[in-house]
């Protein structure tokens, strides 16, 4: 239990309703603005020259679980790629060259 001092007592409301997210916005805001000014070269300096920094705030934005669906070609034969590689022209109205 924190000393009485440090308590809240009648007439003093501590903080105003809306002061952290005040706060918040005011420096998301001032980051934006930043990152609009400087963002694209800032990243790739510091990707180059402390690629550790990079990765430490690259890992956290990156999902936790990636579901990956690779489509194997290997497992298809001659005939069936050529025959793939035809639907695939078709369907994008390509025509033979």
């Amino acid at each position: 239990m924190p000393p009485i001092e440090h308590q809240f007592k009648a007439g003093n409301p501590g903080r105003p309703k809306g002061a952290r997210n005040k706060l918040g916005e005011a420096f998301l805001e001032a980051m934006h603005a930043d990152f609009e000014d400087h963002g694209q070269d800032v990243i790739e300096r510091v990707r180059k020259e402390k690629p550790e920094q990079y990765l430490r705030v690259v890992a956290p934005i990156l999902p936790k679980d990636l579901n990956v669906n690779v489509n194997n070609l290997d497992n298809l034969t001659d005939e069936q790629l050529v025959e793939r590689a035809r639907e695939l022209s078709a369907a994008l109205g390509l025509r033979g060259r």
